[in-house]
């Protein structure tokens, strides 16, 4: 991993995962892009800093002191990350975040998406959700989101959620196991009411998946919950684990109002940061 694209909107969660992106990037001798992007009404400025004519004068005066301070807090983050020695470039775009962040990942070469996220709770969760959860969806390189700060150098445990896994994420969590030099706590959380299948099959089925996919530092885990994000959720709030890694299907539209997301949810609900795969 070369690149690691860290999308910024100055705020306390963006900070954090920058400092976040900092580490790994030292880690791992990448580079940080970051990237800020701008909603303002269509057709009213231009990324550069002019102005279209016809727009209202104070309009202009307002756009042009925001350009300019978004100009200088993104100048000052790039020269903050230079400084830790993380070579770093910056850009500043107009329009949708999401879709830009999307663009990014392919025109970039990005390799890792590393963002802030607030979370969303209750019906703007089930309605709206967050740019996070978009880019969780879509994404088809690997997404961190963090929300507090933490100290790479601490992180001891890691718990890989195999629920929902492909051949394409296991290398993904081995990568960043070895990488951090952390303890693989593998967790399969099913539902006894809806499944006939027991803790007892369970340990068994973790334990055959550890042994063929090579994992090695793993504790085998399994825990019964009516839902997978509950599960998951509830094992990190009793152990001393520093990250969650975990596939996604990226469903859309339909299949995604009905089934929702496990991946999406637990970023959602997480303190901790959330490494999150696409399935093939």
């Amino acid at each position: 991993m070369k690149s690691i694209l860290v999308p910024t909107d100055f705020s306390q969660e963006a900070d954090n995962a920058l400092d976040f992106a900092i580490q790994l990037a030292k880690k791992i001798e990448a580079e940080i892009k970051l990237l800020h992007v701008i909603e303002l009404p269509s057709g009213s400025f231009k990324v550069t800093g002019d102005i279209y004519a016809g727009t209202d004068t104070l309009d202009n005066v307002y756009t042009i002191q925001l350009l300019d301070s978004i100009k200088n807090n993104l100048a000052n983050l790039e020269k903050s990350v230079a400084d830790q020695g993380v070579k770093v470039s910056s850009k500043m775009e107009k329009g949708n975040v999401y879709r830009h962040i999307s663009g990014d990942i392919t025109e970039e070469n990005t390799d890792l998406i590393v963002m802030g996220t607030k979370g969303a709770t209750g019906w703007k969760e089930v309605l709206i959700g967050s740019n996070a959860e978009r880019v969780i969806r879509n994404s088809h390189v690997p997404v961190f989101t963090v929300k507090e700060k933490v100290d790479l150098s601490k992180f001891r445990n890691l718990v890989f959620a195999i629920g929902d896994c492909s051949e394409k994420s296991i290398p993904v969590v081995k990568q960043f196991q070895e990488l951090l030099g952390l303890n693989c706590h593998l967790l399969k959380v099913y539902n006894t009411n809806k499944l006939a299948y027991t803790h007892e099959s369970e340990m068994i089925y973790v334990k055959i998946f550890a042994e063929y996919t090579g994992f090695i530092d793993y504790t085998i885990n399994v825990t019964d919950a009516p839902w997978g994000e509950e599960g998951v959720l509830d094992f990190v709030s009793h152990n001393h684990i520093d990250m969650i890694a975990m596939g996604t299907h990226g469903r859309k539209g339909l299949a995604h109002f009905l089934n929702g997301s496990r991946a999406e949810d637990v970023a959602n609900h997480s303190k901790i940061p959330v490494l999150t795969i696409k399935l093939d």
